[in-house]
C-alpha cells in the first residue's frame, strides 16, 4: 500500500503552501447539499476507547465556528461564544 498527501485547490490544481499558509480542519459535517447530514462517526468524532470525548465535542459548552457557501455562492462565516448547555427536566 503506497499512502501520499497533498492540497489539491479549484480545478484540481497543486497548491503548495507557504509559510504564511494556514488551514483549518473541522467537523463533523453538519449540512450537504441542502439536507442535514451529521455523521460524527465517520468524521472521526466518535472513538469507542474514550467515549467521552464525542460528549465533550459536541455537548460541553465550547466555543463553535461554522462555515459554509450560501446558495448564491457567498462564504458564510458564524462564530459563537461558549455557552454552557441547558439543563433539561
Amino acid at each position: 500500500m503506497r499512502i501520499s498527501t497533498g492540497l489539491i485547490g479549484r480545478g484540481h490544481d497543486v497548491v503548495r503552501p507557504s509559510s504564511t499558509t494556514s488551514i483549518v480542519n473541522g467537523g463533523p459535517v453538519l449540512v450537504r447539499n441542502g439536507r442535514v447530514h451529521v455523521t460524527p462517526q465517520r468524521d472521526g468524532f466518535v472513538r469507542p476507547t474514550e467515549l467521552s470525548f464525542y460528549y465533550g465535542f459536541s455537548a460541553a459548552g465550547n466555543p463553535r465556528t461554522f462555515a459554509g457557501i450560501y446558495f448564491v455562492g457567498r462564504t458564510v462565516l458564524i462564530s459563537a461564544k461558549a455557552a454552557a448547555a441547558p439543563a433539561w427536566r
